[in-house]
């Protein structure tokens, strides 16, 4: 119990660190392990937007982005 509240912790802490005043629920609801709708972590904070990735990336980083995928097969 003690290492999954230390974990709990440092997830937490890291969030709020990546995500910052952009999370508007409380602790208790945004931490709880719950999950959430797309529009629903919008709503929350805890995404920028709902897309599609190749056309986030382009959105993001130009036309020039070319996304590799890697397979292990």
């Amino acid at each position: 119990k003690s290492l999954q509240a230390a974990l709990h912790d440092e997830f937490t802490a890291y969030v709020k660190g990546r995500r910052g005043v952009r999370l508007t629920g409380a602790d208790d609801v945004l931490f709880s392990g719950a999950f959430w709708s797309g529009t629903q972590a919008l709503e929350l904070g805890l995404i920028d937007q709902i897309g599609v990735l190749n056309q986030v990336l382009v959105q993001k980083f130009g036309d020039d982005m070319r996304l590799v995928m890697l397979s292990q097969y």
